[in-house]
C-alpha cells in the first residue's frame, strides 16, 4: 500500500505540434494538475521443486490522472499534411489488473516460461473504459540450454509464441467519436532466438541470432499509433556479435 504523486510532464504541459515519432498532432494542456494517486499492490512468490511461480495484482487509483485522448473529429492541417490531434487530457481513473509468470523445468536443459498480463482500466468521471490501454495478453516460451563444452557456454535455443487480444474495453461513443480507428485484430506472434559464446584462444565471443515474428504475420498494435496509417514490422531477423573489450583473463 502506498501513495504517491506526479506533475505533469513538460509535453504534457506545452506540446503543440507534430510528434514525428508517432506521425501525431500532439496538444497540451497549461491547465494540467499533478496526479495523486493510491496504490494496492499484492505479490505472491512460490517455489516448489522445478517450478517457480510469481503473481502480482494491483489496484491504483488515480486522481487527475493525465492521458492522451484522441480527437477524431478535429484531425489538424499542416503543411506537411493532415496528421490525427492528440490532446492531453485528465480525468480520476481506476487500474485493476495481474500479471503472472512461471517457469517450469522439465529438465536441466528444458524449460517453459510462461507469462500473462491482464488489465482493467476505467474512466471514473464518465463511467466508462479508459482509452490507450495494454490489451490483455500471453506469452508462453520453450527454451533448450545445451551442455556446455570445452569451447561453447551458455549455449541455448528458445521458441516463443506470443498472443495479444484485440481490445475491446474501449470507451463507448454516446458522448461522441472516442477514437479514429476501431482498435485492431488479436494477433498471434512467433519468435525464435538462439545464442553461444565461443572460446577463441582467452577472448570469449558471443553469437546471437533473433528472429522476430518469424511467420512473417501482418497485425498492428493498439498501442502504436502508426496504425492509424500502417501495419507492424513484417519478419525481422538480427544477428549479433559481443565482443568484450579489455584485458582477457588467464
Amino acid at each position: 500500500m502506498s501513495l504517491s504523486s506526479r506533475a505533469p510532464y513538460v509535453n504534457e504541459l506545452l506540446s503543440d505540434g507534430i510528434h514525428h515519432g508517432t506521425a501525431t498532432y500532439e496538444r497540451g494542456d497549461i491547465f494540467l494538475k499533478p496526479e495523486k494517486a493510491f496504490h494496492l499492490t499484492g505479490n505472491i512468490n512460490y517455489q516448489s521443486g522445478p517450478f517457480q511461480l510469481d503473481w502480482v495484482l494491483y489496484t491504483h487509483f488515480i486522481r487527475d490522472f493525465i492521458y492522451q485522448q484522441p480527437v477524431p473529429d478535429s484531425p489538424v492541417l499542416t503543411i506537411a499534411g493532415a496528421f490525427p490531434l492528440i490532446k492531453y487530457s485528465q480525468t480520476n481513473a481506476l487500474l485493476m489488473g495481474s500479471d503472472l509468470a512461471f517457469v517450469w523445468k522439465f529438465s536441466p536443459q528444458l524449460e517453459w516460461q510462461s507469462k500473462v498480463s491482464i488489465l482493467f482500466a476505467r474512466n471514473q468521471k464518465t463511467n466508462d473504459w479508459l482509452i490507450l490501454m495494454p490489451s490483455h495478453r500471453l506469452s508462453n516460451e520453450l527454451v533448450y540450454n545445451f551442455k556446455e563444452g570445452k569451447r561453447l557456454s551458455e549455449s541455448y535455443i528458445s521458441l516463443e509464441w506470443q498472443d495479444v487480444m484485440r481490445q475491446t474495453q474501449v470507451p463507448s461513443d454516446k458522448n461522441g467519436k472516442q477514437d479514429y480507428k476501431a482498435p485492431p485484430p488479436s494477433y498471434h506472434l512467433l519468435h525464435l532466438n538462439a545464442s553461444t559464446t565461443v572460446q577463441l584462444g582467452k577472448q570469449k565471443i558471443t553469437f546471437s541470432i533473433t528472429g522476430r515474428n518469424i511467420l512473417n504475420t501482418v497485425y498492428r498494435e493498439y498501442l502504436n499509433s502508426m496504425r492509424y496509417f500502417t501495419d507492424e514490422m513484417g519478419r525481422n531477423i538480427g544477428l549479433r556479435i559481443r565482443v568484450p573489450i579489455g584485458k582477457a583473463k588467464s
